[in-house]
């Protein structure tokens, strides 16, 4: 066989699908062209010198251009050249044209009946996806996200090839493991059959209380907010109370919600996914010695300088002399700088600390005015919490003892980097500590607050120091003017030119 007609080869072309590719095809370099020309100029993003002039989808195309009458002949052109060289009609009934906000109603009528199409205010829908998306990208495709879940609940399995179904299961799986609900009053979270125990997966209780089935928290918690201590004690196990007693809930700051645990803001990542998955294989069972020696093997093995590998050990044996090294000596350093002095000569400095978390809590606020305390308050908390979770309660506790003893204007800090972070941009996290940031937020606490600062844990030894001696007390305390002799001599010791 040495010819082919045409008519075969356009047969052939049509049933395989290859026609509508050269159709797309030959429209958009018809397009291209008028662009180059520059009788087009399409959408520009940004600075970008690069313009997007058309979208191309099986039997639609969008076609993106100024809103003038001569990009709107420019392009009539174009459609025209398309249809003689094609045989293709265009179907102007079904062509509609939509403008920007800038452009008004009859200005864009004008335009659409220049071209022979149909005007309309806005593309609400394209393919079940929304045509324009400002900037709450979350409620402009919280439908579809909703939409994919709803499918999901009931899909089917024929639906799906075995990789398919196995990476749907895995995936499910996977936000099982590492999903819990973060309690706020208790009203949507089940005693026995929910996952809400901030202790680590699978986050039920260890052994079920004695409660009917699907009893909510809520019964577990007064009028007040508080935990009924007594019902806890009676129906609870011992090792599941203080987690329980270590959650804080707050009046009035809205329901319970689902938090994604492995992540320090609640929100599920893919990397965390990942690593939640590479922590499984690899075992969670792997002791702290086995991985301190590993890494201390791979470091003398490693091709490292000998000069570089003792620098490292002697980093992390503390023999390097850092200033935190040198006080331990004995050694007096100025550790406050001049800026910081001054202006402790002018307000009061609120510092908040925490001792405990996998042991009943002590929270600890701490004020301090030219040298000089004005007051400190100690409460003494049953219940385990997060380190960042117990920071954000001494936050609070400190801004209520401010506020209790009239003190302002002051300074906030603390030695916890997130913590300070979210309350600088004001950005509420969904988790747990989340919830002690918001309240601090919402409320009035930070009106008379001239700077929130972080500071590094030597600045704050006084408080660290009447921490531990306080504990020991273990219950609640309060000063005013006069502080223990173990505190008194650091404060003296570090700000000597203040008292």
């Amino acid at each position: 066989m040495t010819e082919v007609e045409w008519n075969f080869l356009e047969g052939m072309m049509r049933s395989l699908g290859y026609a509508r590719s050269l159709d797309s095809q030959s429209l958009s370099c018809l397009i291209n062209e008028a662009s180059r020309a520059n009788k087009i100029h399409g959408l520009r993003f940004g600075q970008l010198e690069k313009r997007l002039t058309h979208l191309l989808f099986a039997d639609d195309c969008l076609i993106f251009m100024d809103a003038t009458v001569e990009e709107g002949r420019a392009f009539t052109e174009v459609l025209q050249k398309y249809s003689d060289l094609s045989g293709q009609c265009i179907n102007f009934s079904k062509s509609n044209l939509c403008v920007g906000r800038k452009i008004s109603q009859a200005e864009g009528q004008r335009l659409a009946s220049s071209i022979g199409v149909t005007f309309t205010e806005n593309h609400s829908k394209y393919l079940g996806l929304p045509a324009f998306v400002g900037r709450n990208k979350r409620e402009a495709f919280g439908l579809v996200r909703n939409k994919v879940w709803d499918k999901l609940q009931g899909w089917k399995m024929g639906l799906f090839s075995q990789a398919g179904r196995e990476g749907i299961l895995w995936g499910r799986e996977l936000l099982l493991k590492g999903t819990r609900w973060r309690v706020n009053d208790g009203r949507k979270v089940r005693i026995n059959e929910d996952k809400w125990i901030p202790r680590g997966p699978p986050f039920t209780l260890r052994t079920p209380a004695e409660v009917p089935p699907n009893s909510l928290v809520e019964t577990l918690i007064n009028e007040a907010g508080d935990w009924k201590l007594e019902a806890i004690e009676e129906k609870m196990n011992k090792d599941d109370i203080p987690w329980i007693l270590g959650i804080q809930t707050i009046q009035d700051s809205g329901e319970d919600g689902l938090i994604w645990n492995p992540t320090l803001d609640g929100e599920y990542t893919v990397a965390s996914g990942y690593r939640m998955k590479q922590s499984e294989k690899e075992g969670a069972e792997t002791s702290n010695k086995s991985i301190t020696t590993g890494w201390w093997t791979a470091v003398w093995h490693s091709n490292l300088t000998p000069k570089v590998k003792n620098f490292i050990w002697r980093v992390c044996h503390n023999w390097v002399p850092s200033k935190t090294e040198l006080a331990k000596r004995g050694i007096k350093l100025d550790r406050t700088s001049a800026s910081l002095l001054n202006r402790l000569k002018q307000s009061v400095m609120l510092y908040g600390n925490v001792l405990g978390s996998r042991e009943p809590l002590l929270l600890f606020a701490i004020e301090i005015f030219k040298g000089n305390l004005v007051a400190a308050e100690v409460k003494y908390h049953h219940g385990f919490v997060s380190i960042l979770m117990a920071k954000c309660m001494a936050l609070r506790l400190g801004l209520h003892l401010s506020h209790k003893m009239n003190t302002t204007p002051f300074y906030l800090t603390s030695d916890n980097q997130t913590a300070i972070n979210h309350l600088l941009t004001r950005k509420v996290s969904r988790t747990d500590w989340g919830m002690q940031l918001k309240d601090i937020l919402g409320s009035h606490l930070l009106d008379d607050c001239i700077e929130i600062r972080y500071v590094n844990r030597d600045s704050n030894r006084v408080a660290h120091s009447l921490t531990r001696w306080a504990y020991k007390l273990k219950s609640n305390s309060f000063w005013s003017e006069v502080l223990p002799s173990c505190a008194a001599a650091i404060l003296d010791a570090e700000k000597p030119d203040l008292v």
